[in-house]
């Protein structure tokens, strides 16, 4: 009877430790359970807000002076490009939008997300733009 799955004598594969004891996987648990209510806790509260896709467009249109009808169509003006990469930034890290979703609603393809998020996180930085505007 043929078997699916090799085993580990027929492939020569052996399963390696990734970490060192019990207590290396114990501490990478516990600092990732620092950073997921963090990260978690500012999606639900931007969704409580009411931040949505068409929000967010709304917000980079305002913050880089740009027309929300420019922002979402094809091209390759560098203020476009600037636009696009921040509303990807803001969509997939802030309110945590799956990059297919995005790539389907701006008809682009998934790796062409993934580089505009990090075009975006650097435009984000660089020049301090923040999705939610602090009130002063």
């Amino acid at each position: 009877m043929p078997r699916c799955f090799p085993s580990r004598d027929d492939t020569g594969i052996e399963r390696r430790r990734i970490f060192r004891d019990n207590r290396d996987r114990d501490d990478l648990l516990n600092r990732l359970e620092l950073l997921l209510p963090e990260t978690h806790e500012r999606r639900y509260d931007l969704v409580r807000r009411g931040y949505d896709l068409e929000r967010v467009v709304t917000r980079v249109a305002e913050v880089l002076a740009i027309d929300p009808d420019q922002l979402l169509s094809k091209g390759r003006k560098k203020e476009a490009v600037a636009a696009g990469s921040l509303l990807c930034f803001w969509a997939v890290r802030e309110l945590g939008l799956p990059l297919t979703g995005l790539a389907r609603r701006l008809e682009m393809t998934v790796p062409a997300i993934g580089y505009a998020v990090t075009r975006g996180e650097q435009l984000a930085r660089e020049i301090h733009y923040c999705l939610v505007k602090s009130v002063s």
